[in-house]
């Protein structure tokens, strides 16, 4: 049988089982993108969500024209860091609390 093992402050830890029998292991890559709900955003900063258009709109340099224009849009997308999360192990863990799973979290900054 194949095990998965990591090794914690010199101690060998069992995480689980791999399943496929060639030894290697399941990956799942999850991309987490923030996403800004504005009237969300205008109320917790006790602000109109036009004066937070408006804000977002100046600051960026006028680079997103539709927080004016597009009223309808509730959502922004953010030019900053995103993060990535590899979780290795059988995904179907994530809804089981008495399971393990090894997780990875890559942030990626974004210096523009």
């Amino acid at each position: 049988m194949n095990f998965l093992y990591i090794s914690l402050h010199n101690t060998i830890i069992l995480i689980f089982k791999i399943y496929l029998d060639d030894g290697k292991i399941k990956v799942t890559k999850i991309a987490i993108d923030p996403v800004w709900w504005l009237p969300g955003i205008a109320k917790k900063f006790n602000i109109s969500e036009d004066r937070l258009r408006t804000c977002l709109f100046e600051q960026t340099g006028g680079m997103y024209p539709e927080l004016i224009n597009r009223k309808d849009l509730d959502v922004f997308l953010p030019p900053i860091g995103s993060s990535t999360v590899y979780i290795i192990g059988p995904i179907e863990y994530l809804s089981d609390e008495t399971k393990t799973l090894y997780l990875r979290l890559i942030y990626k900054f974004k210096n523009n």
